[in-house]
Order: C-alpha cells, then sequence, then structure tokens
C-alpha cells in the first residue's frame, strides 16, 4: 500500500485492503497509530498501533478483533474491491494519486483480480495502458505525445467520477 495514503483510509476502506490482501502489517500498525490519533477507541487497536515486528500472523487477528470491537464488519471480495476502487477514484479526483497511478491501481489491483470486470473498470486500463506506451513508442521520432497523454488523464477523470457514481459492487461486473 502506499504510505502516504494511510493517512486517508477509513476503517473500512483499511478493512477492504486487509480482505483482499493488498496491505502489509506494517500498513495496519500504521493505520492503527493514525485510527488513534484521530479519536478511534479500540483495545486492539493500541496494541496493534505498538507492535514492532509487525507479521500478518500476529497483526491480522489484531486488527479483525479491533473491527469487532468497531463493530464493522470485514467485507466480502466484491464489496472490498469497490471500496478500494472508490478510494483510488477519489485519490485522482483530489490529486493524491496522479490519473495514470490511480489507473493502475484500479487496474492491477481491482479488474486485474475480477473475471468479468465491467467495461467502466477496463475504461482505467487502456488510457493507462496508452499512457505507459506512448513515450517509447515514439522515443526516436519528433511526435511530441503529450496531447494524447492529456487526453488519456482525462478519460481517466471522467471514468473516476462514473465509478464513484456505483454504489452496488455488482456494476464492477459485466452484464
Amino acid at each position: 500500500m502506499d504510505k502516504k495514503l494511510i493517512p486517508d483510509l477509513t476503517i473500512e476502506e483499511a478493512a477492504s485492503f486487509y480482505a483482499l490482501n493488498l496491505c502489509t502489517g506494517q500498513d495496519l500498525v500504521d493505520f492503527a497509530c493514525r485510527a488513534l490519533e484521530r479519536g478511534t477507541v479500540s483495545d486492539s487497536f493500541n496494541i496493534l498501533a505498538g507492535e514492532v515486528n509487525p507479521t500478518m500472523s500476529v497483526i491480522g487477528p489484531l486488527f479483525e478483533k479491533g473491527l469487532s470491537e468497531l463493530r464493522i464488519t470485514k467485507p466480502n471480495k466484491l464489496q472490498a474491491q469497490l471500496n478500494i476502487a472508490h478510494f483510488y477514484a477519489k485519490a485522482i479526483k483530489d490529486g493524491r494519486l496522479t490519473p495514470y497511478q490511480g489507473a493502475c491501481k484500479i487496474w492491477w489491483e481491482i479488474s486485474n483480480d475480477i473475471e468479468n470486470p465491467s467495461a467502466l473498470l477496463l475504461s482505467f486500463v487502456g488510457p493507462a495502458s496508452e499512457i505507459e506506451d506512448l513515450p517509447e513508442r515514439y522515443e526516436n521520432d519528433s511526435y511530441d505525445p503529450t496531447p494524447n497523454i492529456e487526453e488519456h488523464k482525462k478519460a481517466i477523470i471522467r471514468a473516476a467520477d462514473a465509478l464513484l457514481k456505483i454504489e452496488d459492487p455488482s456494476g464492477l461486473l459485466q452484464k
């Protein structure tokens, strides 16, 4: 998980990263510290925040116990995917991630893990792939790919807007 994004995580989002194995034990320790600083009250998060050698076999059960203390249910896989996709879409929109960075995270962490991803999820893949390929495709030419890159970034931002409108996890699947 990107360390600069940990302070912005809600408990539900952290639970989603945990549910999909997209975080480390250290990420959960860092998250617990931030949550306590923001006023979260959890005995398990207090213990978790003090862990020095955060192995997931110790941290995971502590984090789950903390979720239980806070009456937060660990999300199922599809709900966790939607939560994380929303998190990245919000990070794109507010500038915490560049459109390319956010699209790559949605592409590699979410859409690649769904058997039949929706067209909306796939709409992050094409522009991110194009941004990735354009500079090397034209590195020996006088062609400047910058305008095309800007168009792909705009497409990613439009996709982020559309993704944020989805509240039902089944919207991540092809129909």
